[in-house]
């Protein structure tokens, strides 16, 4: 009698402000594949009540995509969690003032459903997964890992209820997965001393390396959106989703016509006046921003660092500010890594680096393994 094996996956998973970021491959099969997921990052806490009659006012009978209609629930929380697109309808943010392994629990679920949508998985699965907190959560990741376990025992989707059991569990700072890539790269990582500085939308985080070891890890709330806010609160009308999309397509092609979708007057000569307004005050709000990021860098910062690898989200962005702060160092950004994922931009791709490595270490580690084993 031949033994079924549990169907397994591999996982690693970002927890970003502006998108949650997965790779993932199922195991133990004779073509593999590494897909990538991404999700928008919000989380509402929701009633059964809420989630049937949003799924009740649906206008069509096309089934969407799991990603946008993932919600969860675990046994003894008394309401369900909306996750993602799914979020949006309850008006739901990105709790970017929240810790994230506070959220990054259902966003895990979430994505685990998803996946096995995907996948075509049965209901009793295993994972290996790994993932990324920022330095200044990492204290908390024993209270992720025991959470999550926890409700993964059990937990309900909108397809029935799944149980996972977890094989393996790894939980990196972010900018692990960089400094990984950056240390494979660079023959002079043991001998000097190399800053990692990630630069997201909500975070902005250091890790400082000594001779290769890691000496100082500290995080701060200077993440790109305070630069977005900053241009939100003297304009009118405009969201934090639309601006953001506006102001990165300005700083990538330095043309005020990345303002136009967004402009809310209708005639001219207002829609001129709106989009220079739009484009002076972006201007202003990124000096802005780039001086105090900057500040608090020369603070945290050991005066004999060797070399800087710059990743994360808003680093292409702020590219001009960083190199010319940085002139006297050795720069690079995103540890020179190139994402092998077809039809994607270079931003996004570059927003993938340090998950990508972190999916890539331990898919190595567990190929090694099953080798030995």
């Amino acid at each position: 009698m031949t033994r079924t094996r549990t169907k397994a996956i591999l996982m690693a998973i970002d927890f970003g402000g502006s998108a949650t970021k997965v790779f993932y491959q199922q195991r133990f099969t004779t073509t593999p594949v590494i897909h990538l997921l991404t999700m928008r990052p919000e989380v509402a806490e929701v009633s059964a009540s809420a989630i049937a009659g949003a799924n009740a006012h649906s206008l069509t009978r096309v089934q969407p995509s799991p990603e946008h209609i993932a919600w969860v629930g675990v046994p003894g929380e008394a309401e369900y969690w909306a996750v993602g697109h799914f979020a949006q309808r309850f008006h739901a943010h990105a709790g970017l003032a929240q810790l994230k392994y506070e959220r990054a629990v259902y966003k895990t679920l979430a994505a685990l459903w998803v996946i096995q949508q995907q996948l075509a998985l049965p209901s009793t699965f295993r994972v290996s997964l790994s993932c990324l907190l920022p330095a200044g959560e990492y204290e908390d990741r024993h209270r992720f890992q025991k959470k999550l376990t926890q409700a993964l025992h059990q937990f309900e989707t909108p397809a029935g209820m799944l149980q996972i059991q977890v094989d393996s569990f790894a939980c990196a700072v972010e900018g692990g997965g960089v400094i990984l890539a950056h240390a494979q790269k660079s023959p002079s990582f043991a001998t000097t001393t190399t800053a990692v500085i990630m630069l997201g939308y909500r975070n902005a985080s250091t890790l400082v390396f000594d001779h290769g070891s890691l000496i100082t890890a500290r995080t701060c709330t200077l993440g790109f959106v305070q630069a977005v806010e900053q241009v939100l609160a003297h304009s009118s009308g405009q969201s934090y989703e639309r601006l953001l999309d506006a102001i990165v397509q300005y700083l990538q092609t330095d043309s005020l016509a990345a303002f136009a979708p967004i402009v809310r007057a209708r005639q001219e000569p207002d829609r001129t006046d709106e989009i220079k307004h739009l484009g002076a005050i972006t201007t202003r709000a990124i000096a802005d921003y780039s001086q105090i990021l900057l500040s608090w860098l020369d603070e945290v910062l050991p005066m004999d660092v060797d070399q800087v690898v710059f990743a994360g989200g808003s680093a292409d962005l702020l590219r001009s500010h960083l190199l010319s702060h940085f002139r006297w160092q050795t720069c690079s950004f995103h540890a020179d890594v190139e994402v092998p994922q077809d039809g994607l931009p270079n931003s996004m791709k570059n927003r993938l680096v340090d998950v990508w490595m972190m999916f890539q270490a331990q898919k190595a580690a567990l190929d090694a393994t099953q080798k030995a084993s």
